[in-house]
Parts: structure tokens; C-alpha cells; sequence
């Protein structure tokens, strides 16, 4: 099969919004049936939520069984590497999309609610808005429970910080350049006058690699609507953290703290979890915040 294909399906950007409605933008010459294979159909109505996790199972397997072929399409095997591990992130999220379409035309029980727990607590493919329309759908018995009061929580920390001024909160965060020079907050925000994308990242997080190489492709959009993109690594050691920027080849500033547990600007954002894109205005004030880079450029449509 052509596997190597599927990499170009990637390299367009094909939006996940468009994929939720079923408006694939499959490149012609790729496979409809290698496609539909490997990756969701957001489209597809399961009436037990049960065989709709029998399925994932499935494809899960599917892809996984494929990965050999898919390294061996490409030739550079850091690229390769890239290939197999945006396959496994975009296909997360339809599978999520597709869950909770179907959920919230499923019973409303205590199996089903329990179900619930990735898509309410850690997906980033739905928005904060969402689970909570869904997590209103059950009843008060199962929203009230130990359980239930853990969903709320989560999805209340996932609320948006849209309105904060970032230069504020992050005024007296300690950051390191890749040489490890430390930079004072107001030096890594210097230049005025332009609305910043923050980008918050870590090796470990394989999302984080995706956006990252979708980020480069398409930078020409940043520039164009003059948004210097200025990115913050998380990850706990320095060393792992600046060979994790230098295999991302990206041309704009990258930052890590200092210490990430003890970051005051990192509780007061709310972030536990990358990728984070935070969009800022001129005055550093967050305009728009969403763990998915597709709906940062749908934003500045």
C-alpha cells in the first residue's frame, strides 16, 4: 500500500474541524481505501458505545501492525518517526471527535458516564464548552458523584484564559535560552508592538511534535498577519529540553523555565498539559488559547 501518501495528507494540514463534519480534503491520489483503513470516519453512528471502543481497538491495531511500512515509505527516519507519530495523534482525536458525537446520542448511564473519563478529563480534541454540555446530559446521581466531581473539576480547569494579559502573569518567570543564558521576562517579550503566539511544549509530548513541524510549513501565515511566534518548552531537564528544540529546526525564539513545578506563571494559566497555543494581542492581552494549532489559523482566517 502507499503509506507514504498518507505523509502528504498530513503535510496539507487537512482541518480536524472539516474531518468532525466528514469534509475530508484527501489529496486525489491517495488510496480512499488505505484511508479509510488506518483512520476514523467521524461520520460513522454506533448505537453501543461498547463496540465503538471494540473498533478503536481495532484500528489501533491496524495502524500499529502498519508502522513498519510506513517508516520503511520514508526515507529520512527522523521524518519517518514524524509520519508514524502524527498518524497516531490525528487519529486520537478523530477517534475522540467521533465518541463523543456518538456519546451524546448514547444512554446516559453510569457505564457510559464512566466511558467518559479520557474525553471529559485529558482530550484536547473537544472544547471545555462541549464537555460540559455533555457532562450535563447525564443525571444529577452521576454528576454529584466522587467521579462526577472530578469530571466538573477537570473540565472547569480547562476553561479559557482569553481576556488575562500574559506580560502580567509571566512579569516575574526566570526563562533559559538554548545556551543557557538566563532571560528576564520583559527581555523575552521585547519586541512591542506585535501580537506573540505563545507555543507551550515538551519533548516527551508527541502532539507537541506534530504542531511543531505544522507550525514551520505554514509560518508564512504568521509573518503575513505579523505574529511573532515565541515558543516555551515545559520539560523538567534542561539538556533533553534544548535537543528537543534543535531536532524541531524552528526559526523563531524558544524559551525554558527554570523549574516547570514551581512555575507560578504555569498554575495561574492553568497549564498541566501541552500543547497549549495562547495567541496575545499587542498589549499582551490572551485573544484566543486552544490546544489545537488548526483552530489557531482558523482563528486568524
Amino acid at each position: 500500500m502507499k503509506y507514504i501518501l498518507l505523509f502528504f495528507l498530513l503535510s496539507s494540514c487537512v482541518s480536524k474541524e472539516k474531518q468532525a463534519k466528514g469534509q475530508n480534503s484527501v489529496n486525489p491520489n491517495i488510496e480512499d481505501t488505505t484511508y479509510k483503513k488506518l483512520m476514523f470516519d467521524t461520520n460513522q453512528v454506533y448505537t453501543d458505545i461498547g463496540l465503538l471502543i471494540k473498533f478503536k481497538q481495532v484500528k489501533d491495531s491496524i495502524l500499529w501492525a502498519s508502522k513498519k511500512d510506513i517508516l520503511n515509505s520514508v526515507n529520512n527516519v527522523k521524518k519517518s518517526d514524524f509520519v508514524f507519530d502524527s498518524l497516531l495523534y490525528l487519529n486520537e482525536k478523530l477517534y475522540n471527535i467521533l465518541f463523543f458525537k456518538n456519546m451524546l446520542k448514547a444512554d446516559k448511564n453510569e457505564l457510559n458516564f464512566k466511558r467518559c473519563n479520557f474525553l471529559l478529563t485529558k482530550s484536547d480534541a473537544i472544547s471545555f464548552e462541549s464537555k460540559g454540555l455533555l457532562f450535563k446530559m447525564f443525571p444529577a446521581a452521576l454528576r454529584e458523584s466522587r467521579i462526577g466531581k472530578i469530571y466538573e473539576q477537570k473540565i472547569y480547569e480547562q476553561r479559557s484564559n482569553v481576556g488575562k494579559n500574559f506580560l502580567d502573569v509571566a512579569r516575574n518567570e526566570t526563562f533559559y535560552d538554548v545556551n543557557g543564558i538566563k532571560i528576564n521576562s520583559s527581555s523575552a517579550w521585547s519586541k512591542g508592538g506585535l501580537k506573540k503566539m505563545i507555543v507551550f511544549s515538551a519533548s516527551w509530548c508527541k502532539p507537541c511534535r506534530y504542531e511543531h513541524q505544522i507550525v514551520i510549513g505554514r509560518k508564512k501565515i504568521f509573518d503575513e498577519a505579523k505574529i511573532e511566534i515565541i515558543s516555551i518548552s515545559i520539560d523538567n531537564k534542561y539538556d533533553i529540553g534544548v535537543r528537543f528544540i534543535k531536532e524541531q529546526k524552528a526559526n523563531w525564539d524558544y524559551y525554558l523555565l527554570g523549574r516547570p513545578e514551581n512555575s507560578q506563571m504555569l498554575k495561574q494559566l492553568e497549564i498541566e498539559g501541552v500543547p497549549i497555543n495562547i495567541l496575545i494581542d499587542e498589549a499582551g492581552v490572551i485573544i484566543f488559547q486552544d490546544s489545537d494549532i488548526e483552530k489557531i489559523f482558523k482563528y486568524l482566517e
